[in-house]
Formats: structure tokens, C-alpha cells, sequence
């Protein structure tokens, strides 16, 4: 029981060392939660969890040798993942000025926000690149130790990820009380020109190989 615990504190201080640092989830995170709920943030780990989810059962069964052994692989998902946040970034700053829920009930809001999350966590070579590295180092010595040890270690890294974006999409989604107007506007559409930032940084890594 002890080890369970010890472990399910390791993916939870391992998981929020990720979770923390800046990156296209986190911009995605914040300009949301100034649209929409402060539960947003709580609602886009839905997605990115899913994701996760299919990246263990990866390293449970050898798959990620896939990426280690094929840069090829690498630069596409840099690519894809740049064009794809391009896209998501001009569609978001076009959309900036229209009032939340004109063309989107409250459903749909729920599925764009798990669908960003899927994307920017699929698509981000970054994530993919960290898990198998360093997170499978974690995850093998978790399952030397058997599937309730991965259960343990998966729940805290999880719970770590949802914490510390629902701090976020609350702090965000206060702040946007706070900005109305014009500056509202403008502040949803620099978020989104970080996006496509992000965009053209991973298709700058993929054409260099990098």
C-alpha cells in the first residue's frame, strides 16, 4: 500500500512538472476558459488523457520504438501538428469578436474543447517525444512492479494534469470578466497568434529535421 502511494505521488510530481511548463495546450487552455466555462481547462484534459491513455498501452506493448527508432515519424507529426495549429489559431482569432454559443450549443462547446485537446496533445512532437524518453523510464519501472503500480502512477500523473489546468481555466475565465471590449478581443487574438506561432515553429523543426 505504501509503494502505491509513493508512486501515485511520483506521476503526480512528474506529471505537474510537465503540466507546467508553457507550451500550445496551455495557450489553447487559457484562450477557451476566457470564452467559455472556468471548467474548460477540466474539460480539455478529457482529451488529452485520451490520448495518453493509447501512448501507455504503447510502451506497455513496445510500440513507441515506433518514434524512437523513426525520425521520419518525428518531423511528420511536427508538420501535421503545425499546420494543424495554424489553422486552429486563425479559425479562433476570425471567431474572436462573435458572442460564445451564437453558432455552438453548449455540447458542441465541450467537443471542440476535448477535440483541441486531443489535437494539441497527438500533434505536439514535444509530448510524444517527452513520454517516450523520459516518461517510459517511469512507466517500466512501474510496471516491474505490476498493473496496480501503473494504475497508481498513471492516477496521480492524471490528477496532477487536471488540477493544474482547472487552476488555470479558473484564473483565465475570471480574467476575462475583467477585460471587456476591444481589449477582450485583442487579448483572445494575440492568444491565438501564439498558437500559430507555436504552428510555424513545429513546421520550421519538421523541414529542418530537427
Amino acid at each position: 500500500m505504501v509503494s502505491l502511494l509513493a508512486l501515485f505521488g511520483q506521476g503526480f510530481v512528474v506529471g505537474l512538472s510537465g503540466a507546467m511548463i508553457p507550451g500550445p495546450l496551455l495557450v489553447f487552455t487559457i484562450q477557451q476558459s476566457l470564452r467559455r466555462s472556468p471548467w474548460t481547462g477540466a474539460v480539455i484534459i478529457v482529451g488529452h488523457v485520451v490520448v495518453e491513455s493509447l501512448l501507455v498501452l504503447a510502451v506497455v506493448f513496445g510500440l513507441h520504438v515506433l518514434v524512437v527508432d523513426h525520425p521520419a515519424v518525428v518531423r511528420w507529426m511536427r508538420g501535421v501538428g503545425g499546420l494543424l495549429l495554424i489553422g486552429m489559431g486563425a479559425m479562433a482569432a476570425r471567431g474572436a469578436a462573435e458572442p460564445v454559443g451564437r453558432a455552438e450549443g453548449a455540447g458542441a462547446g465541450k467537443r471542440r474543447a476535448i477535440g483541441g485537446g486531443v489535437v494539441l496533445t497527438l500533434f505536439n512532437p514535444g509530448f510524444p517525444l517527452w513520454w517516450f524518453t523520459i516518461g517510459v523510464t517511469f512507466l517500466l519501472s512501474a510496471m516491474g512492479r505490476g498493473w496496480a503500480a501503473v494504475v497508481a502512477f498513471m492516477v496521480g500523473h492524471w490528477l496532477s494534469d487536471f488540477a493544474w489546468y482547472t487552476v488555470v481555466s479558473f484564473s483565465a475565465s475570471r480574467g476575462g470578466r475583467l477585460i471587456k471590449g476591444a481589449a477582450y478581443v485583442w487579448v483572445i487574438r494575440a492568444l491565438c497568434l501564439v498558437l500559430a506561432a507555436f504552428g510555424g515553429l513545429f513546421i520550421y523543426r519538421a523541414l529542418r529535421g530537427a
